[in-house]
């Protein structure tokens, strides 16, 4: 699928359009991204190919914060991942004015997708992004007042068996990857069964969050 998106003159990114393609339609693919006439060209990564983690600091100085994550998110993430593979940011709803600030660490430890997409666009600027790096940029985009009770995105892909989300709930923010299969008759069951312990485990309460 690809989603085609253009900062406006107020810094705000606009859809530009959206289409998916079947997965041997590679030159179909190409075809719309050089017609797009893209700048950057970001490919997502699926949540299962990244490690996350949240950590909490203590509230502090701008100069000592950035050393003080890093030195969280060698600590939680795989030993041995490359520092270009790494990221460690606060979660863009963190109030500065609290005790303690809760971020995301990410890691991408494998390698590059198995397939010829990024033969197929050569010179084109190409990124790569984590699926909960789209979700964290959803949820900072809508109303600040929302966000501090709580919140939840996910994407549900059918092929790969994967359910990826991310709930905000007051004070506390959990991402994880779900695996299921969708052959089985009840694996919509297994899904919420899931969803919910995760958030119980993350101290959440499922009531308040239906």
């Amino acid at each position: 699928s690809v989603l085609m998106s253009r900062d406006d003159k107020n810094g705000r990114i606009r859809v530009e359009g959206y289409q998916s393609f079947a997965v041997d339609a590679s030159d179909d693919l190409l075809r719309v991204i050089e017609e797009s006439e893209a700048d950057v060209v970001v490919r997502i990564l699926p949540g299962g190919t990244v490690v996350c983690r949240t950590v909490t600091v203590p509230r502090m100085e701008d100069d000592s914060l950035g050393e003080v994550l890093d030195l969280q998110a060698e600590a939680i993430l795989p030993a041995g991942t490359e520092s270009h593979r790494r990221a460690v940011c606060l979660l863009p709803w963190v109030d500065r004015r609290d005790d303690e600030y809760e971020a995301v660490a990410l890691a991408w430890p494998g390698h590059e997708p198995d397939d010829d997409i990024d033969l197929l666009l050569g010179d084109q600027s190409l990124r790569y992004a984590p699926l909960v790096s789209c979700f964290i940029e959803i949820l900072a985009a809508g109303d600040k007042t929302e966000l501090s009770t709580s919140a939840f995105v996910g994407y549900l892909d059918r092929g790969t068996g994967t359910f990826d989300f991310l709930v905000r709930h007051h004070d506390k923010s959990v991402f994880r990857t779900l695996r299921f299969d969708s052959t089985n008759s009840d694996w919509i069951d297994h899904l919420e069964r899931d969803l919910v312990e995760t958030t119980v485990s993350a101290g959440m309460n499922p009531v308040e969050l239906e």
